[in-house]
């Protein structure tokens, strides 16, 4: 009634009254639920009720520079001047933004842009935040951050919002450069600086300040600023040590703004995420689902298998992160929270026993050796 041809792998409600027309025994429905929960190809094909989703997570910072993120946006059509795609920059602190474009996404393209347009301006950051696209994965990328002594840290694979402030940039951006382009698609270099300006200028949400305030310590001036009223209040003019002080006290006052409303926002955005929230703890040698994101030229995605696997963690970093193994000789990787599914099948692959007697054999004898 459930795994043949004329079945269908249907779900338990349909598979219950199909049974329900000729057949009737004690605890049927429970019976039903549990050999679907235990079918292998229903766990690969089909999401769960609920899908899992890990509670919100913070990477706080107090001070500007104490964290970068980065990423790349591409490709776009080809400029007169070269660029296919957009760099970007932001400082998770003061919320400054720095775009660049550049013709490529080179690992040696985008840390000279940093390194020259960025760190040099700026200072070294204590930590570079991205994904694990090749150009930040590069030896190139590695060296630099090695050089100037600065913490690496990247994202899960296919997990774009590990590094939300970048990306919550990146679709503002967008949206500013379809606005001013008028059609022109070849364009969209032109006027990336005055776009990132125009943001910089802009009170955050987060902060309740413009990154201006909280990186330079002034609001920039803009053509508006230079009426006549505005000039003359300009006009007098003090020393340079008593002017370095009102700036310094501005920026311990909106450095001190800024802490407390990242904090209450921080907050305010975990309690709303976590409303949702399915945690699901998995151990070291559980078998586990996982979902299934790779795209083949010539296979539809609509027909291959939502899940992969079963699978097997053989390591788990955090409760959001684990390293999965894919197969006896396959490869390993690591895996977010919400990409995982609890295997409940009737059989377990052979080659997950196999591994897991091999970890208790090597643990045991390790166990007899040691003093």
């Amino acid at each position: 009634m459930h795994d043949s041809v004329l079945s269908g792998h249907l779900g338990r409600k349909k598979t219950k009254g199909k049974l329900s027309r000729n057949y009737f025994w004690f605890e049927m429905k429970e019976d039903v639920n549990l050999w679907i929960s235990r079918c292998n190809l229903c766990g690969a094909n089909k999401p769960p009720a609920k899908h899992a989703k890990a509670p919100f997570g913070n990477m706080l910072v107090g001070e500007p520079l104490d964290r970068l993120a980065t990423e790349l946006i591409g490709p776009f059509p080809v400029t007169p001047r070269g660029m296919k795609y957009i760099l970007t920059v932001s400082d998770y602190f003061t919320k400054w933004v720095e775009v660049f474009a550049v013709p490529d996404q080179g690992a040696i393209t985008c840390a000279q842009v940093i390194l020259n347009e960025v760190i040099c301006r700026y200072g070294c950051p204590l930590a570079l935040h991205s994904d694990q696209g090749r150009t930040y994965e590069s030896e190139t990328s590695k060296e630099l951050c090695s050089l100037l002594e600065i913490r690496k840290t990247r994202t899960c694979p296919r997990n774009p919002k590990c590094n939300g402030q970048v990306e919550r940039f990146n679709r503002s951006l967008i949206s500013m450069v379809k606005s001013y382009i008028n059609g022109e698609q070849t364009e969209w270099d032109r006027n990336l600086g005055c776009l990132a300006g125009a943001y910089r200028a802009t009170p955050h949400e987060s902060t309740s300040l413009t990154p201006n305030m909280l990186m330079l310590g002034r609001e920039v001036r803009f053509p508006h600023n230079l009426s006549k009223e505005n000039i003359l209040t300009h006009q007098n003019k003090q020393g340079a040590g008593e002017y370095i002080w009102k700036v310094r006290e501005r920026m311990q006052r909106a450095h001190a703004v800024a802490r407390k409303h990242l904090q209450s926002n921080s907050k305010r955005r975990k309690d709303i995420y976590d409303t949702r929230v399915k945690l699901i703890c998995y151990s070291v040698h559980d078998p586990v689902w996982c979902r299934n994101e790779t795209r083949k030229e010539g296979i539809s995605p609509k027909l291959q298998s939502l899940y992969l696997g079963p699978c097997l963690v053989t390591q788990k970093y955090s409760p959001l992160n684990y390293k999965i193994q894919f197969g006896l000789n396959g490869r390993k990787g690591v895996v977010n929270h919400d990409k995982l599914k609890p295997f409940t099948g009737k059989t377990v692959p052979e080659w997950i026993l196999q591994t897991i007697k091999k970890a208790v054999k090597t643990l045991n004898a390790k166990s007899v050796t040691s003093p």
